[in-house]
């Protein structure tokens, strides 16, 4: 039948105030027609079905309502609900691959995974599903959603965007002659604290961090690292009139283990000022001729001598009085 084939392309859609009710009815009017009125039952049942699952009702308000209906559509027609149930063994084998792609660490595949199982079954293993979720929501989410939209104000090169970090280009050290630079949507605006944690890898580097750019990035001012065997320096610029001017710096040490791993930057503006903490260790700070507000990104310089991608991850923002 027409009406039975709209069972295997249910999707979950968005809660809706009242369609249980909705739900109940079409049920009733399904269950007042003549028995040999066969199409039109099954018909009403599947709207029925269709509206229980947008319903905002309590979980188990649904289940009950949805297991009635799967008896009442597979009395009908056993098709149907053979289907239903296929779905369903679908749904379980595909939360079950989307658990597996989390534990590889494939977080963006889990998720689409996971919502292809919804989709199939809205009902499969809900506490299963809810510690998936849970996994899934890992703090380098808001930063990926952050750049996902970036822009690339110069140097034109595509950036890569993994599951648990944010990848710069491979760079070709004989070809490139700008640097690689990119935004992101998220916005500076008054006190702050901004964390985010680098990893250059063994060899020598040089990366930025800037807050307060905005559109094409005419003005912005940048936390620049090098990484180099004899010393490691943090140093503050302003970037203006299409060129970077130092304003501090200050050299540290970090041993070769500990600049292969992940290095934390804390950056902290406050009034007219601007500093940076590297690694817990060392700080430098800088007074700022405005208020420094626009967004967040992140740069390689021309300069560096590491041809490898540095990697960024866990961007959070925390607001200051």
């Amino acid at each position: 039948m027409r009406a039975t084939s709209v069972i295997a392309c249910l999707i979950l859609t968005a809660p809706v105030v009242g369609q249980l009710e909705k739900a109940k009815e079409s049920q009733r009017r399904a269950e007042s027609l003549p028995v040999e009125d066969e199409e039109g039952r099954i018909t009403l049942l599947i709207n029925a079905y269709r509206l229980t699952e947008e319903s905002s009702a309590s979980s188990a308000a649904k289940r009950a309502m949805i297991s009635k209906l799967r008896a009442q559509i597979g009395k009908l027609d056993s098709r149907a609900l053979s289907r239903i149930k296929e779905q369903g063994k679908a749904a379980i084998q595909m939360l079950k691959s989307a658990g597996e792609y989390q534990e590889a660490g494939w977080k963006r595949t889990a998720r689409q995974v996971l919502d292809l199982a919804m989709e199939l079954d809205p009902f499969v293993n809900p506490a299963e599903v809810a510690e998936l979720q849970t996994k899934l929501q890992g703090k380098n989410a808001e930063m990926l959603a952050l750049f996902e939209q970036g822009i690339y104000p110069f140097g034109g090169k595509v950036w890569q965007f993994n599951d648990d970090f944010i990848a710069s280009p491979k760079l070709n050290l004989d070809t490139l002659k700008v640097s690689s630079y990119l935004q992101s949507s998220a916005t500076v605006t008054g006190n702050c604290r901004i964390t985010v944690e680098v990893m250059m890898g063994d060899k020598p580097g040089t990366l930025g961090i800037t807050v307060g750019g905005s559109g094409r990035a005419e003005s912005f001012y940048m936390i620049g690292l090098e990484f180099s065997d004899s010393k490691s320096t943090v140093s503050l610029h302003r970037y203006e009139d299409a060129r970077f001017t130092q304003i501090e710096d200050e050299a540290f040490k970090l041993s070769s283990k500990e600049r292969s791993g992940w290095v934390s930057v804390q950056i902290t503006i406050s009034d007219n000022s601007l500093s940076a903490v590297v690694a817990g260790k060392q700080s430098t700070s800088m007074e700022t001729a405005r208020t420094i507000e626009g967004t967040i990104g992140f740069l390689i310089s021309a300069f560096t001598r590491n041809p490898d991608p540095v990697r960024f991850r866990h961007l959070t923002i925390d607001r200051l009085p």
